[in-house]
């Protein structure tokens, strides 16, 4: 029997997000945790260990303890990670969070785990993230019931999808959250370009995001028919959309969508 019930490889911001978000909603206990991460800085390991999980900095002993392992190390590093994860038993599941990794990579590196693919965004750690499942097809119902029910506590959203979604999602939900905030930062500038101090303009931009979010959501609606609900015709509204469209707005943001499916693509 696994002396713990979840294996971290990969300690950085996705998997702490993951993990922490877990414990905060109440569906798993830090005392059940156990982490393989370098820890190369004090901070690192001292915002798991207030969690309550264990830190080690081998990964072997982090996989013989867990019967389920989170694998949330950075897609370039799983070279590195390979040998110790080909040692892993048919009675533990591998969870992958690592961008452009199939289901069949994950069979031929993990031994005789069972897999189950997860894509999701930073917002986990507060509750509010996008999370999308992929089991394999001999992962049992109560474990992937289980798995299911930890994602669903730490995000607004959870779907099970085709393998063949995972790129497109992580490119619009994973990378697509650094894309929000760089819109936001932008607005947040625009705001202090036009006189609002830094403090007052961000909080403003925060909250704008926030409902415009919360009117597509509630309203059903699509966002081209709210958008065109606050459009006066020569108002303020159309001319600063008409120097988005100028800057080519909409299709910068399609093209970072994109491109970061097309990474994804290389990466598996």
């Amino acid at each position: 029997m696994s002396e713990y019930q979840w294996g971290v490889l990969g300690g950085g911001q996705m998997g702490y997000a993951i993990i922490a978000g877990a414990i905060n909603a109440g569906v798993l206990e830090g005392k059940n945790v156990i982490v393989g991460d370098p820890f190369r800085t004090k901070e690192k390991r001292e915002k798991w260990l207030k969690l309550g999980a264990t830190c080690l900095t081998k990964n072997e002993e982090v996989i013989t303890q867990s019967k389920y392992l989170l694998l949330s190390v950075k897609p370039q590093m799983m070279k590195e990670v390979k040998d110790v994860l080909a040692n892993m038993k048919s009675d533990q599941t591998v969870v992958s969070v690592v961008a452009g990794c199939s289901i069949e990579k994950l069979n031929e590196t993990c031994g005789h785990a069972k897999v189950v693919r997860v894509m999701l965004n930073q917002a986990c750690l507060i509750g509010h993230g996008a999370a999308v499942l992929c089991p394999d097809k001999d992962v049992p119902k109560c474990d992937f019931e289980m798995i299911e029910e930890m994602f669903k506590a730490t995000n607004g959203t959870v779907d099970i999808v085709l393998e063949r979604s995972m790129d497109a999602f992580t490119a619009l939900s994973g990378s697509g959250i650094a894309f929000v905030y760089q819109f936001l930062e932008a607005l947040s500038d625009g705001g202090v370009h036009a006189g609002l101090s830094r403090e007052l303009s961000k909080k403003v931009a925060v909250q704008t995001v926030l409902g415009a979010a919360k009117m597509c959501e509630e309203t059903g609606k699509h966002p081209g028919e709210l958008k065109d609900n606050v459009t006066s015709p020569s108002g303020t509204t159309i001319a600063g959309i008409r120097a988005l469209e100028k800057a080519g707005f909409r299709s910068a943001a399609i093209e970072a969508v994109i491109a970061a499916t097309e990474r994804c693509k290389e990466l598996s």
